[in-house]
């Protein structure tokens, strides 16, 4: 086997998982559930014409997308195999 390669999802990637058909509730194994104070999760979809050092997060509660500054300690990094 070959060296795993790691990188962050896709905006789309991250609300596939939401589960939107219950409240507060995320789409993930119990393992990876994050903990409910900390449901923004940065992505790796580029922020177009992006000047100001700010990229996308997904809030896994109800995939909302918000764009947050990259110096932000807010959101949580939930790395997916290539």
């Amino acid at each position: 086997m070959g060296p795993n390669r790691w990188q962050l999802p896709l905006r789309y990637e991250l609300q596939a998982l939401v589960n939107y058909g219950s409240s507060a509730t995320v789409g993930l194994d119990p393992p990876f559930n994050p903990d409910p104070a900390t449901t923004l999760v940065w992505t790796g979809t580029p922020l177009a014409g992006d000047e100001f050092g700010t990229a996308w997060v997904v809030d896994l509660r109800d995939g909302t997308v918000q764009r947050r500054g990259k110096d932000s300690r807010d959101p949580r990094v939930l790395c997916v195999e290539e």
